[in-house]
């Protein structure tokens, strides 16, 4: 189940997310958990589909920051190959943006024209190694 812990709780022999507190957005791809500016931890493992659009995002930030990913590309990220109504994929992208607001991203997540962008004032560090 997907869970926020403070970092300072999170187990220690975890390195990376949880090493400190510096401001930064950091994104583990490898172990699919976040240490957000605050120093909480959120772990998307079970959560794949919230993975999938945060992933979406923070790939436009570091790419070109400030951009927004639009709505289609958000759908077609997190249900890839799921064919459903312009409604559906309405209601499940703003459910599962709701949810990444819930989980600490509120201040981070940008509303920008069709589409969406992690804030780019907001240092991002994306680590790739399991």
């Amino acid at each position: 189940a997907l869970h926020v812990v403070d970092f300072a709780q999170a187990p220690e022999d975890l390195d990376g997310p949880e090493a400190a507190t510096d401001g930064a957005l950091v994104i583990d791809r490898g172990r699919a958990l976040v240490r957000l500016p605050d120093g909480r931890v959120v772990r998307f493992a079970r959560r794949r589909t919230l993975w999938l659009l945060l992933l979406a995002l923070a790939d436009r930030r570091g790419a070109r920051p400030g951009e927004a990913v639009t709505q289609e590309e958000l759908r077609a990220s997190a249900w890839p190959g799921e064919r459903m109504s312009a409604a559906v994929a309405r209601n499940r992208l703003h459910v599962s943006l709701s949810t990444l607001r819930s989980l600490g991203l509120r201040d981070l997540l940008l509303g920008r024209g069709d589409g969406y962008a992690l804030d780019p004032d907001v240092a991002l560090r994306m680590i790739d190694a399991t």
